[in-house]
């Protein structure tokens, strides 16, 4: 038997505790199935390894995989430790010298033991290497399908992107439950975020983002900031409620997020807290809204210092204007009982209040490179709010830094800068005739910037082209280059080039031309009729009738007259008669038409003229002096006619209706106190005439008397 130091040199060398004899009394068994020398199972793993590389993988064979060393390389045959230990044995007939030629993964040995344990571990490391390599490959190609995905769903693809995302969710899972978890959840959130492009999925993608915002929710650290991608979860979730018609989820989410995260993420709970208000609105729980809101850009204003937490003030309390100007229209337009709107009233008015307040104390807000543009807004807005309350001297000072800074920010063509000097110029105009000339000058500007920057016709362009020549035209420059008249004639141009049709804006400029030219008197007034009779006429045939009918009626009868034109006067007096409704221009057409009756001494007709527009009394005072104007020539006519009676009757009359029109001691009050008298005199004179004179009136000879007299 053998001594225990030679047995402990034998378990020594051999690596193994049954010795070198226990191993060749194992010799039958392969020699590396050695149990007690490596981990149960390694035989099967490690020949599966081979084999798989072997016979499945040939084109993997080299010394790298993916860029990447593997240990001793790739096994090309059955190593010789397969065989029996004999053939381990170096041949005897090797020249002194000469090393034999061994299997790369062999290693010098002078036991078999120690031999065995060397080359599992080298199995083993080779087998380790195979599933490195084969682990990178499903990483590679999940990368690769992932960036196939977000490529399709950028393109607009979503069919082909969703079968990508189904592969992915299917078959791509990663061992690490953690990693799992996250790069399962930014597919699903990603895939949530194309269903939302998408449009119409909602239904499909409101149980997906419900399930991701819930995770994500649940892996955020319990105190700090919240992750973008769980604030990105938050907001898919609440734009598909949204989407759904589901108010009352959106503002759930929105005001736990509000109530839930301040301390913790102040600027994530106000940005929730300004949703959650708009949401309100939506509802039309304006004034729990505006309690919100109030808050909110209270403490946005606390922390506002300069840069971002500034503009998020600015914008906060925009959105609060924003509210209350809905908050206004909608008590406007409330129908409820007296007391009901009496108490709307007032919280309309103050409304208007506070919002003229906010947009003060935004506009006073010094400003800077992050919040310019912002302040320039609510100036703008606060300026058009002073215009339409007529306060024109505040909103030109407004109006006017915010079209010179605008200027300064971007340039003179910039959109919102003509915007405000459109509304400067109107601030200046309105401000009466001595700041016209003014108004003009940054009229003409803006003008030529809309023309370069959109073109001749486009309906911006147009509209300020417009107000030009109106104010030109109140300025009485109506004539000559640039005047009021040509800049009409080319917004006139420019409508039917545009539309081609006989369009309301088109009538409309041509009556306005139409007024220019008659502004000019009478040199134009063959031109101004004829666009001016053509523009009634498509006004008249179109009931109901548009305001400017009148004046356009009044410039016509004004050219008639002077024309002398007595058919297109009847004509117009006609047509107005035919209206159930009288009006002024009735009176009006309808006086010039007698009056060239008279002149014509047609007085049988105009007779007949001046009794129908004397005979309509009506209560409006212009048409008062109208009617008086006509009584007093149907009275002229009857003394014209010799019918003194009715005359004087008509003329007590109309001496009776002047008073209260005309002033007493005035010419217009003076002519029908003379005709009155005129009148009495004939009747006196016709009434003291002698039974003879009226024999010799009607022809007759004078009779003698007795005395031969």
């Amino acid at each position: 038997m053998m001594d225990m130091n030679a047995q402990r040199y034998d378990g020594y060398a051999t690596g193994h505790p049954e010795g070198l004899h226990g191993i060749e009394a194992r010799r039958e068994r392969p020699p590396y199935v050695v149990e007690a020398a490596y981990e149960p199972g390694i035989d099967e793993r490690i020949n599966g390894g081979v084999n798989q590389f072997a016979v499945h993988e040939p084109h993997l064979m080299n010394q790298h995989y993916l860029g990447r060393p593997i240990p001793g390389g790739w096994p090309t045959e059955i190593p010789q430790h397969h065989q029996p230990i004999e053939a381990h044995e170096p041949r005897q007939n090797q020249n002194e010298g000469e090393r034999p030629q061994q299997h790369p993964m062999q290693r010098r040995r002078k036991l078999p033991g120690i031999e065995i344990k060397e080359q599992l571990q080298q199995l083993r490391a080779a087998n380790e290497a195979l599933q490195i390599a084969n682990r990178a490959l499903q990483i590679d190609a999940r990368r690769h399908k992932r960036e196939l995905f977000e490529s399709w769903k950028s393109a607009g693809e979503f069919n082909k992107a969703g079968k990508y995302y189904e592969d992915l969710l299917a078959h791509d899972l990663i061992e690490d439950a953690g990693a799992e978890i996250v790069t399962i959840l930014d597919l699903k959130q990603s895939y949530v975020d194309m269903l939302i492009k998408q449009g119409g999925r909602f239904e499909e993608a409101v149980g997906l983002a419900e399930e991701v915002w819930g995770k994500r929710k649940a892996a955020d650290p319990v105190s700090g900031p919240v992750s973008d991608m769980s604030k990105e979860s938050h907001r898919h979730l609440c734009s598909i409620y949204a989407s759904l018609k589901r108010p009352d989820e959106v503002e759930r989410m929105h005001k736990l997020a509000y109530e839930g995260y301040k301390g913790r993420d102040d600027a994530w709970a106000l940005e929730n807290g300004d949703e959650c208000c708009k949401q309100l609105a939506e509802q039309q729980k304006y004034e729990e809204a505006l309690l919100m809101q109030a808050n909110v850009w209270s403490e946005r204003e606390k922390t506002a210092i300069d840069g971002p937490s500034r503009l998020n003030a600015i914008k906060s309390g925009k959105s609060r204007i924003s509210l209350l100007e809905r908050f206004s229209v909608f008590l406007a337009d409330q129908d409820e009982s007296v007391s009901q709107k009496i108490l709307r009233r007032s919280k309309k008015e103050l409304c208007e209040q506070e919002i003229d307040q906010a947009l003060q104390c935004i506009w006073d807000t010094a400003g800077s490179p992050e919040t310019e543009i912002e302040i320039l807004d609510v100036g703008h807005r606060l300026g058009a709010r002073l215009l339409a309350g007529e306060r024109f001297s505040e909103a030109e000072v407004v109006l006017g830094q915010v079209w010179q800074r605008r200027k300064l920010a971007t340039n003179e063509t910039d959109p919102q800068a003509m915007s405000a000097g459109r509304l400067l110029a109107a601030a200046v105009k309105l401000q009466g005739s001595t700041e016209y000339q003014r108004a003009v000058t940054i009229y003409r500007q803006i003008w030529n910037n809309y023309k370069t920057v959109f073109g001749q016709g486009n309906d911006e362009t147009i509209a300020v082209g417009k107000h030009l020549a109106a104010t030109l035209y109140l300025l009485g420059q109506c004539s000559g280059d640039g005047g009021a008249e040509e800049i009409y004639g080319w917004v006139l141009e420019q409508i039917e080039l545009k539309s081609r049709q006989n369009t309301s804006a088109a009538i409309a400029a041509r009556f306005d031309l139409g007024q220019a030219m008659y502004r000019q008197g009478h040199a134009k007034y063959d031109k101004a009729t004829g666009l001016l009779q053509t523009v009634y006429d498509q006004w008249y045939k179109t009931p109901p009738h548009p305001a400017g009918i009148g004046e356009c009626g009044h410039m016509l009868v004004e050219m008639y007259k002077q024309q002398k034109a007595v058919e297109p006067l009847k004509a117009l007096f006609d047509g107005r008669k035919r209206l159930e409704t009288k009006d002024m221009l009735y009176m009006e057409s309808g006086y010039a038409y007698g009056t060239i009756l008279v002149e014509q001494e047609n007085h049988e007709l105009a007779r007949e003229t001046m009794r129908s527009l004397w005979e309509y009394d009506r209560a409006v005072k212009k048409e008062k002096e109208f009617r008086v104007r006509c009584g007093r020539l149907y009275g002229q006519i009857l003394l014209k006619l010799k019918e003194y009676n009715l005359a004087q009757v008509i003329l007590q009359a109309v001496l009776k209706a002047q008073s209260g029109v005309f002033e007493t001691g005035t010419p217009e009050f003076n002519k029908v106190s003379a005709l009155l008298v005129e009148a009495q005199q004939a009747i006196s004179a016709r009434t003291i005439l002698k039974p003879r004179d009226k024999n010799i009136r009607a022809g007759a000879k004078p009779k003698k008397h007795a005395n031969g007299k």
